[in-house]
């Protein structure tokens, strides 16, 4: 964003650590010149969220079809598919916390972090394993 020239006699009382944090983030050369980066830079991220909320908004209410090559596969975009799927994912949550619980019952405490590691890790292959099968299936 352009810098405004003409500048304001207001003062505030302003944290001097996050000042330099923020002047070391943007490569800022003073202060003033950090605040208004970071002041800038506030702006632009809340003008694109906006952006994106706004194209969203439009997507949904579009109602559009996403087909793939083979025709197999139709996603409708509508709200009322939204309310199916959290009940569809409403017990997901009474299913993952017990089998995490259940991974740490009478593991010793100092052999916790190398059952989390390997917990994460299956965890992440049974997700690679079920979207190739998903997507051989869907291929098929």
């Amino acid at each position: 964003m352009a810098t405004a020239t003409k500048r304001s006699g207001k003062h505030f009382q302003l944290d001097s650590d996050k000042i330099k944090c923020a002047q070391r983030a943007l490569h800022a050369k003073t202060e003033t010149e950090a605040i208004e980066h970071a002041l800038d830079f506030a702006i632009a991220e809340h003008e694109k969220n906006r952006s994106v909320l706004q194209a969203t908004e439009r997507f949904i209410k579009s109602g559009i079809e996403i087909k793939n090559v083979y025709d197999t596969l139709v996603v409708r975009c509508s709200r009322s598919a939204s309310i199916p799927r959290l009940a569809q994912v409403f017990g997901l949550g009474f299913l993952f916390v017990p089998i995490n619980l259940s991974s740490y019952v009478g593991i010793p405490t100092e052999k916790s972090n190398s059952d989390a590691s390997l917990v994460n890790f299956m965890r992440n292959v049974g997700s690679s394993v079920g979207t190739s099968m998903v997507t051989t299936i869907i291929a098929r």
